[in-house]
């Protein structure tokens, strides 16, 4: 009788590890090809290279630097994130970028962009 009492909480205690599914380990945050976003990305470079040339800067974002910038005082405060000790955040200025960007590629008008949330 003794025997079996232990066999059967063997048995359970087997069971019991066998149905616990552990999660794979995440090895990387950030990959490390957009560690030198900063230095390498497209916001590093192009961008601040447009911002020397209004006209190329205007064609690229359908706005002049002026305007971007004034774009930026306004809704800079409500499309900001809080930073973290995780990981960087993406600044308010390169989220209207992404933002304009988008708008200029894909065509949108401004009246649609009213329920849209980009940013």
């Amino acid at each position: 009788m003794a025997n079996q009492m232990q066999l059967l909480a063997l048995a359970l205690a087997f069971e019991e590890e066998e149905g616990v599914v552990e999660q794979p380990r995440r090895r990387l945050w950030v990959h490390d090809i957009l560690r030198n976003r900063e230095s390498q990305g497209a916001f590093g470079n192009l961008v601040q290279e447009l911002r020397l040339d209004d006209a190329r800067f205007k064609t690229f974002f359908r706005l002049n630097n002026s305007q971007f910038e004034d774009l930026l005082r306004r809704i800079g405060p409500a499309i900001s994130k809080m930073q973290t000790k995780l990981r960087e955040t993406i600044s308010p200025d390169q989220r209207l970028c992404i933002c304009l960007r988008w708008v200029t590629l894909t065509n949108v008008k401004a009246r649609e962009l009213v329920c849209v949330s980009v940013c």
